[in-house]
């Protein structure tokens, strides 16, 4: 797509630092620019093994119609250099700034394009850019459970030099490589994890981006028998070629002017694939195509503001959760670290580890709901332990809100993939306020709302108008800013009342997908008080699912009469989340963790004695003890 603007103003990356410094400069921009106008250079789109993966998927428009049959995407680009002479920038920015937020993740959106959209049914051309905000809006934010950051040893030498030699520079956490696992919701890529790998001083120069079918979930970056049954794109190897490997045993279309080459094999690669050479084009003329494209017009070969802004918002997050960390899960690599480098993949859970047979040579390991380094048989840091069977989470106070809302979102997809549904209770009070942000935020429009039913835990028996109501405070911090369906929301309020069909309509309910809870400073969870209150505590006629609680009225609580769903109820559902925070409940965590938790007759802890175990994650404050 061609735009006819008189006006052309390109725009080199990096376009700002994060999703509030880039939306920033747009609007400084805007302020004296047409969007259309503005031109963001990526000279990797004028690449051509970049340019020809719209080229051969429009060629192949079923390549990828049957979803099942691949396993995952890696896009991989490591570099032999280092950095010295340029850490003036790098050490502002490093490797997800530099690589990552940009070219890979243009990379990204060329190969998952919806390409029942590569042919425009209607008269106007095919709009690609719209295309690739599309799958951008599709892409869930990674975390740092879902992240690997490292330093090639010698860069703060490299950081030293750049500075003159001065021996008091401080320390820098600058991550120069990044393994990254990201997830996609649309039709094709649901579920399909894509792994995106860029590293400096790695030994070796070369970026791919691989189409791995299932046939094992143990990937090795650089396997030495080659990419047999994977289609490769190489946008460059260590000469800067660029050509596309396929396996040979499958009949697939070429791209217009293109031939086949054949590879026979030599015993330490493949047996027999198909390349298709697309030529080499030096950084020169790489810059050469980007300002013929920009005198055309070709639109198609920039990045407008509104997809590098979307590409900040996938990105920002996890670059702030790094950064508050100040650097506390950074590894040092050397130059051969992706190759003995292997990831394997076991459901949502990746583990990455050093190819050897000595289990003691174990670099790093992580999954998805928790992280753990490792050096030798020393654990640096461990943020995961079990509670009577379940897990327990400790993070800061800034990264629990995401990791709570990422594994609410899991269970869901998991859910609706299985049984077209999810039911959620949720709380109210004060604990799930930044979970319910988090939801809002994040996963707006990438939750799958409209196949949500939402429940209550508890309510208070106030007016639902009532700043005291849970109702009121969920509408406010999370139902009136999503999508779920009025008719999928079922509040308890009129349990209060004795409503018999509310209380069927619960009782109905046999498993909750996922219930949160939060716990307060006596040890009540939902509205399950301690014995030692003394509240009156009541079924309700033939039922077991719901209770009316009576609290007395000298007891520091606000709302007295309460309904809340039964301890038996709660701990049938499939996933509990259990939330403790605040500084008045470090005694709680003492609890929990000590010895005697077995004699603990607070509603939290049996809940946890009741519930599966591992059925519960437990997600703490790592600081609630810290003054």
């Amino acid at each position: 797509m061609s735009s006819y603007t008189k006006l052309r103003v390109a725009i080199e990356k990096p376009f700002g630092k994060d999703l509030s410094s880039a939306i920033e400069l747009a609007d400084s921009i805007l302020g004296n620019l047409n969007s259309k106008e503005v031109f963001l250079i990526d000279h990797y789109l004028h690449k051509p093994g970049v340019s020809q993966i719209v080229e051969f998927c429009r060629s192949n428009p079923l390549l990828y119609s049957s979803a099942g049959l691949i396993d995952h995407i890696e896009i991989i680009s490591s570099e032999s250099i280092d950095v010295r002479g340029r850490t003036d920038y790098y050490d502002q920015y490093g490797v997800i700034r530099d690589m990552i937020q940009n070219h890979l993740t243009e990379i990204l959106t060329l190969l998952t394009l919806d390409l029942s959209n590569l042919t425009s049914p209607s008269n106007r051309p095919f709009d690609l850019n719209a295309a690739k905000f599309d799958i951008l809006k599709s892409i869930y934010p990674p975390f740092l459970q879902s992240a690997v950051f490292g330093q090639y040893s010698g860069y703060q030498d490299d950081l030293e030099s750049d500075k003159g030699g001065n021996a008091h520079v401080n320390i820098s956490t600058t991550p120069t490589l990044a393994i990254v696992v990201l997830h996609l919701q649309s039709p094709v890529w649901f579920n399909i994890p894509v792994i995106m790998v860029s590293g400096k001083k790695l030994g070796k120069r070369e970026t791919i981006a691989k189409v791995v079918f299932k046939k094992t979930r143990h990937v090795s970056l650089r396997k030495k028998n080659g990419y047999c049954d994977d289609i490769v794109f190489t946008i460059q190897d260590s000469n800067g070629s660029s050509f596309i490997t396929l396996p040979s045993n499958h009949n697939f279309n070429l791209p217009n002017d293109k031939t086949w080459t054949y590879n026979e094999g030599d015993g330490t690669s493949c047996s027999s694939m198909k390349t298709i050479p697309l030529g080499r084009m030096a950084l020169k003329e790489t810059y050469a195509s980007v300002l013929r494209s920009l005198i055309r017009g070709e639109s198609d070969l920039f990045v407008p503001l509104s997809n590098v802004l979307e590409s900040w918002r996938i990105w920002s997050s996890l670059l702030l959760e790094y950064e508050e960390g100040k650097g506390e899960h950074l590894m040092i690599y050397n130059k051969s670290f992706l190759d003995n480098l292997r990831l394997t993949l076991n459901g949502s859970t990746l583990t990455v580890f050093v190819n050897s047979s000595d289990p003691q040579d174990n670099l790093v390991s992580f999954e998805k709901d928790g992280i753990s380094f490792k050096s030798g048989n020393k654990t640096v840091e461990k943020i995961k332990e079990k509670i009577f069977g379940h897990f327990l989470y400790k993070f800061s106070r800034s990264s629990l809100a995401r990791e709570i809302s990422q594994d609410i979102l899991d269970t869901a997809i998991t859910s609706v993939q299985a049984r077209d549904s999810f039911h959620l209770a949720l709380p109210g009070g004060s604990s799930p306020a930044d979970v319910y942000q988090s939801l809002v935020v994040d996963y707006k429009h990438s939750f799958p709302w409209t196949h949500t039913s939402i429940w209550q835990t508890d309510e208070r028996c106030v007016p639902i108008t009532s700043r005291d109501s849970n109702l009121f405070q969920l509408s406010k911090t999370l139902l009136a800013q999503v999508g779920v369906p009025y008719v999928n929301i079922h509040p308890l309020f009129p349990v209060c009342h004795k409503s018999e069909s509310v209380l069927n309509e619960y009782a109905s309910i046999n498993y909750f997908d996922y219930v949160l809870l939060g716990v307060g400073k006596d040890g009540h969870t939902a509205s399950l008080f301690p014995d030692s209150v003394n509240s009156s505590f009541s079924p309700f006629d033939n039922n077991e699912t719901v209770k009316f609680v009576k609290l007395p009225l000298d007891y520091p609580i606000k709302v007295k009469e309460r309904v809340t769903l039964s301890m038996e109820r709660l701990v049938k559902a499939r996933r509990i989340g259990m939330i403790i925070t605040g500084k008045d409940k470090c005694h709680l965590a003492h609890v929990i963790e000590s010895k005697d938790k077995h004699n603990s007759s607070l509603p939290f802890v049996q809940l946890l004695r009741k519930a599966k175990p591992g059925t519960v994650k437990i997600w703490m404050d790592r600081n609630i003890c810290k003054k």
